[in-house]
């Protein structure tokens, strides 16, 4: 190999090499890696706790793709919320009611709004009988 064709081959490794490096960094605007301790719900849709990725999905933030254990992905619609004050770290916020979690919000790293997920038909039931009780799950635990 030439040393020309060497040096490229060296370049586009170390940039592939950065870039992996930094996606993987919890500081990325747009991208949550955590791990969820506990199986969930996200609309109508049973996921089992693990490793997740969630990332913004098009410019507008109004889609988030969620990918997860045994690679599955599911994309799903959000809505803007806000705070009083940005969150310090990037988190996701589901409500609990008993043993059943459903993830309500999403705050990407250094964003000043968060996204809020639709209430599914079955958080809704439990909503009519009881209050439920936020359980926040930060970024990279």
């Amino acid at each position: 190999m030439n040393p020309k064709k060497f040096a490229l081959c060296v370049l586009a490794i170390l940039v592939v090499e950065m870039a992996g490096s930094l996606s993987g960094e919890l500081r990325l605007p747009g991208v949550i890696k955590t791990k969820v301790p506990f199986g969930f719900q996200v609309g109508n849709t049973d996921l089992p706790g693990g490793e997740y990725t969630l990332r913004n999905w098009g410019g507008d933030g109004q889609l988030v793709l969620l990918q997860g254990p045994q690679a599955r992905a599911k994309l799903f619609a959000a809505e803007e919320g806000s705070a009083a004050a940005a969150p310090q770290g990037a988190r996701l916020v589901f409500h609990r009611y008993g043993d059943r979690y459903f993830l309500s919000e999403l705050w990407f790293q250094g964003e000043s709004t968060g996204r809020k997920l639709p209430i599914p038909t079955r958080e809704r039931q439990l909503l009519a009988m009881s209050q439920p009780a936020a359980v926040v799950v930060p970024a990279g635990r």
